[in-house]
């Protein structure tokens, strides 16, 4: 028994050797696998990084004739409107602020799109007064056309905001007309504002006040509806409001040219 306990004991241990073997050698050969793996992973990547090429830039031309936006001074046309006489008419003021969205009164709109007006006007050398230039003076209604029949001005323009508190939906530039001797008059700031990018509306007729009042061809113009809330964003703007004075301007001239 002892003879074969030794033997036995032998056998085993020498197979036990040959496992600790085996699995000296699987890990070893593990090991460099995974060092060739990483070596050829290295080698792949430094091969892309040195070979590959830096994408070609792409230049975009600009267009050759770039479409002329409203408000585009320096692009828009020159007119003419030399000792053209004019009144402007800011819409309401300090006692009557007109429609308010919020803290936006309608009657600042109509004085910072009316002073802008002006100056388009006086650049192409129009003569212009204003029924008011702040809200420090402000005339009533049934003084504001006969301040323009007093001054014997050519024109006269009154600037207002429109509301339409049942459909916000509406937008749109609007110019009314009293007598038939303004219709045309009328019909020139609707394209003109159309033409310059602005949204329209018709030319219309409207039994206003100072459209009555008024003895030459004048126009009140509503620039815009204060109860849609992009179009009075729009009215707030500056560059928006400097191409509403661009485009009146040139619909009155348009006007001046075919009918003096």
């Amino acid at each position: 028994m002892d003879g074969f306990d030794r033997r036995e004991r032998r056998r085993r241990y020498q197979k036990q050797q040959r496992r600790r073997r085996l699995g000296i050698y699987a890990g070893i050969a593990g090991a460099i696998i995974l060092v060739l793996v990483g070596v050829g992973f290295l080698c792949v990547s430094l091969f892309r990084h040195f070979t590959a090429t830096k994408p070609a830039t792409t230049q975009v031309a600009e267009p050759e004739n770039q479409e002329e936006k409203p408000g585009n001074t320096e692009a828009r046309k020159q007119y003419s409107l030399k000792n053209v006489q004019v009144m402007i008419d800011p819409g309401h003021g300090e006692r009557v602020p007109g429609c308010v969205v919020d803290d936006i009164m309608e009657k600042d709109i109509t004085l910072q799109v009316s002073l802008k007006l002006r100056d388009a006007l006086e650049k192409e050398g129009a003569i212009v007064t204003m029924t008011r230039e702040d809200d420090s003076f402000y005339p009533r209604l049934k003084e504001r056309g006969v301040m323009a029949n007093k001054a014997k001005v050519d024109y006269f323009i009154s600037v207002h905001c429109n509301f339409y508190e049942d459909d916000p939906d509406i937008y749109g530039f609007e110019s009314y007309y009293y007598g038939e001797d303004s219709a045309a008059f009328s019909e020139a700031m609707v394209k003109a504002a159309g033409a310059g990018g602005i949204a329209v509306q018709d030319s219309k007729y409207g039994n206003f006040q100072v459209l009555r009042d008024a003895k030459m061809p004048a126009v009140l113009l509503e620039i815009g509806y204060m109860s849609n809330e992009e179009e009075l964003q729009n009215m707030c703007d500056e560059a928006y409001q400097q191409s509403l004075a661009e485009v009146i301007t040139g619909g009155l001239a348009e006007y001046n040219k075919k009918n003096k």
